[in-house]
């Protein structure tokens, strides 16, 4: 009796270990899987951020920065226009506060990408994986992560900042050290791939809804105007003022309706899920709700029973 017993709760023990073992697989399977993803997904940011950083390094190496100075500036500070403005103050001889207050006003915009994509963030993601995500969070990083239809995983966005980051602190570091041996007509050339990356980031959001082209064209006028008009307001505020301002005026003139929002979700959704989500309907449905199927349908049906089955020739002995 002792024996059985304890044979029982050692095969109960030996079951939860392989359980665990086989959770802690799919785990690591899943993380690689969503990993490899994001760094497919950067590739081409890797591209871009590579060749964009070539005049950073440049610019650093003529302010009396150094190198692998200016590599460890960009990998500690994934911002071109934050890192173009911190080696312009560095090189004044600006002190701290000034740096402070203008990483603040270049970089505010980052915290509205980082409330936008809040909204579409895989159960997985505990705090920890937001603050490490933070982190990585830039125009381009933003535009391809928003794009994804699946709610995001920290594996996938570890996967698409590690290669990016990457591809910024490597440039940095060759236009640091052979920035000076190319031509200028060159390293400025290199500056028009990232408007290249932002057309081709807006382009497939337009193809599926003109609203999202007006949203464009609205914030891309306050912008001209708040540049003309109102040069004395930074480059950043102008950004977050003209994002508010053509997303307010588009929720009041198009707003989502309940019913686009649903469609969207079952669009988003995965072909399992929704073969799930019928079966379920279907199981949960009254009787009554299930169509009868047409009676040519049933005519069609009864002449194909009453066919005779074709016969098939003896064999000969």
């Amino acid at each position: 009796m002792y024996y059985d017993i304890k044979m029982c709760f050692g095969n109960e023990k030996i079951k939860s270990k392989q359980k665990e073992e086989m959770n802690k697989q799919h785990m690591n399977s899943d993380f690689s899987t969503n990993f490899r993803k994001g760094i497919q997904h950067g590739i081409p940011i890797c591209l871009g951020y590579f060749f964009v950083s070539f005049g950073v390094g440049i610019m650093a190496s003529r302010s009396g920065i150094s190198p692998w100075v200016a590599a460890l500036i960009s990998l500690t500070n994934l911002t071109s226009a934050g890192e173009a403005a911190g080696i312009g103050v560095i090189a004044a001889g600006g002190s701290y506060i000034e740096m402070v207050m203008t990483q603040i006003l270049i970089n505010l915009r980052y915290s509205l990408m980082g409330l936008s994509l809040s909204q579409n963030l895989d159960e997985s993601f505990r705090p920890i994986h937001r603050l490490t995500v933070s982190y990585g969070i830039t125009d381009e990083i933003f535009g391809v992560a928003s794009g994804q239809k699946e709610p995001l995983k920290p594996a996938y966005m570890y996967g698409m900042i590690f290669i990016a980051t990457v591809g910024w602190t490597l440039g940095t570091l060759m236009g640091g050290i052979c920035g000076d041996i190319l031509p200028v007509i060159l390293t400025n050339a290199l500056g028009v791939m990232l408007y290249g990356m932002f057309i081709a980031i807006i382009i497939p959001p337009i193809r599926e809804s003109l609203s999202n082209l007006a949203v464009i064209l609205l914030a891309a006028g306050a912008s001209c105007l708040i540049y003309f008009c109102l040069p004395k307001i930074s480059s950043g505020f102008a950004i977050i003022i003209s994002a508010i301002f053509a997303s307010v005026i588009m929720a009041i003139l198009h707003p989502i309706s309940d019913e686009e929002e649903q469609e969207k979700q079952v669009k988003n959704q995965p072909e399992e899920t929704k073969k799930l989500t019928h079966e379920e309907g279907m199981k949960s449905a009254p009787e009554g709700a299930i169509k009868p199927a047409p009676e040519e349908a049933k005519k069609l049906v009864s002449s194909e029973a009453m066919k005779p089955a074709p016969v098939e020739e003896e064999e000969e002995a």
